[in-house]
């Protein structure tokens, strides 16, 4: 895929799904790592770590499944700088400011400001980091 040219090392195994797929330079995406740009927008900034194990998703269909509902779908955007922690799940809707950290384990889901410490399963805002 042209758009990973840039990234700085992409694991032998890592899975990377969809057209909808940026990556910037110098990036990092781990082993065993799942990125799904299938059906939404996915943009990872530049110098971003995503650590062995993280799954990114950009649908989901819990709705289909419990209630009958449609899919889930949605953008995912992560700044320059962001560091992803093993074994993260970022869902749809999401975005991650710029310089900002996801804990190891984390399921994140909605917005957060650049600078910011992201951890928890659901992901909360625990710190600011320093900039």
């Amino acid at each position: 895929m042209a758009s990973l040219n840039k990234a700085r090392f992409v694991a032998p195994n890592a899975t990377l799904v969809g057209k909808k797929l940026r990556v910037g330079e110098g990036t990092w995406i781990g082993y065993y790592c799942l990125i799904d740009s299938q059906l939404a927008p996915l943009k990872i900034g530049k110098w971003c770590d995503i650590s062995s194990g993280a799954h990114i998703y950009t649908h989901s269909t819990h709705l289909r499944c419990t209630e009958r509902g449609g899919k889930v779908v949605g953008p995912v955007v992560l700044g320059d700088h962001v560091f992803v922690g093993a074994n993260s799940v970022i869902l749809p809707d999401t975005e991650i400011g710029h310089h900002s950290i996801v804990g190891a384990l984390s399921v994140v889901r909605g917005a957060f400001p650049p600078y910011s410490l992201i951890v928890g399963a659901p992901a909360k805002l625990k710190a600011k980091l320093k900039a």
